[in-house]
């Protein structure tokens, strides 16, 4: 969401700066500027200042369809419950709990590919890739890919 963040900063102050209005005035509802605000604090105390202030500039430099990508990425996510993190003794998640575009990731984590591999293959942008590969980190509570990989092959997070 810091990139994000960063990322929708600099096209506002572009389109303010050419005399324009911004995407969020035009089309977003009264409360999406709230709720984009929220999401930024959020993020900005889940990651600590430093973290987020480089993802946030990460997010300055984003291309117009990486924004997109990440947009939708995010937007998918939110049509999901937000996942705990597993402790000792939890069950790991249900499908539910991970997005289909999740699943094709992880999928592919399984098959060993690379983020870039997994980016031609799905038609999405590497950083869109990292999210989810960092969302299904988290959701997952595995430190690494080969981890990702054991929890998939262990469960039927992959089962449709």
């Amino acid at each position: 969401m810091a990139r994000l963040g960063g990322a929708i900063a600099t096209i506002e102050r572009r389109s303010v700066a050419i005399g324009g209005r911004t995407a969020i005035d035009i089309f977003g509802a009264p409360h999406d500027r709230a709720v984009l605000a929220q999401a930024v604090a959020a993020a900005r105390e889940t990651l600590g200042e430093a973290a987020f202030e480089t993802a946030e500039a990460a997010g300055r430099t984003l291309s117009f369809a990486e924004i997109v990508d990440e947009l939708l990425a995010v937007l998918e996510e939110g049509e999901r419950a937000p996942a705990p993190r597993l402790g000792t003794g939890q069950s790991r998640p249900s499908n539910g709990l991970i997005s289909r575009r999740e699943r094709d990731v992880l999928a592919l984590v399984v098959a060993g590919r690379s983020n870039k591999e997994i980016a031609e293959a799905l038609f999405i942008s590497p950083f869109t890739v990292k999210a989810h590969v960092a969302s299904l980190l988290a959701k997952l509570d595995a430190d690494n890919r080969a981890q990702l990989a054991v929890i998939a092959m262990g469960s039927e997070l992959l089962a449709d």
